[in-house]
């Protein structure tokens, strides 16, 4: 069996129009969108220092990946906090990666949870995702399979991909759920069809290794958790 994917750095390149400036900033989003970084700098740093959160995380974005400006985990770091203390979910979660990575700052497992945790209680699936790590892991917490599950299984039903690997990874190991081998081929069934490249090649392995009667009972489960969470 494949072991469980390492925390990967969810820092993604998705930038955010600022409700309340939506029509003053739509250009700053077209010209990202169209690869002019330098002219979304120019028009969302006017507004990120005004305190509009989803300005400060666009302009992280934009310091985080070198885009229009050059790249500076530090300043990144800056903007996200900003965001973040205004309650700006992606922010947050982004933080925490960073403290997380020592990114920008001194690494910071317990900053890295704080962070996810505010995140991820706001719903967000990728800091649902890094909190559930962060418990398996025994980063900045005290190791609980019983909580990485739950935060796995929240952010899973939301569709994400890497939390379903693991949630089934999660089962074949029994960790925080009782151990069962059809809820781990359900979820890896659903993770590679949402191209997970370990969920793939974890049921290759089982469907060579396991009872044929399990792999049926797992196609079936796969089936029902896919018509839930996509209905």
């Amino acid at each position: 069996m494949q072991v469980r994917i390492p925390a990967v750095c969810l820092i993604l390149l998705l930038f955010v129009v600022p409700f309340a400036w939506a029509d003053s900033l739509q250009d700053a989003l077209q010209a990202a969108r169209s690869g002019n970084y330098t002219k979304a700098h120019a028009l969302w740093l006017p507004e990120a220092e005004k305190g509009c959160s989803q300005s400060q995380y666009n302009m992280g974005l934009l310091y985080y990946h070198g885009r229009g400006v050059l790249q500076d985990y530090k300043e990144a770091a800056q903007w996200y906090q900003l965001a973040a203390e205004q309650g700006y979910a992606n922010a947050q979660n982004n933080l925490g990666m960073m403290h997380k990575h020592g990114k920008g700052m001194p690494q910071d497992y317990n900053e890295a949870v704080k962070w996810f945790r505010l995140a991820a209680e706001q719903d967000l699936h990728n800091a649902q995702y890094n909190l559930g790590l962060m418990y398996g892991d025994g980063l900045g917490v005290l190791r609980d399979y019983k909580e990485e599950a739950k935060w796995l299984q929240l952010s899973a039903e939301q569709g994400d991909a890497d939390a379903q690997q693991t949630l089934g990874f999660s089962y074949f190991k029994g960790h925080g759920v009782p151990q069962s081998n059809v809820d781990a081929y359900a979820w890896w069934a659903v993770a590679a069809a949402n191209n997970n490249q370990e969920a793939r090649k974890n049921m290759e392995t089982a469907q060579s290794l396991w009872p044929s009667s399990e792999i049926e009972k797992g196609q079936q489960l796969a089936k029902e958790i896919w018509a839930r969470i996509n209905k």
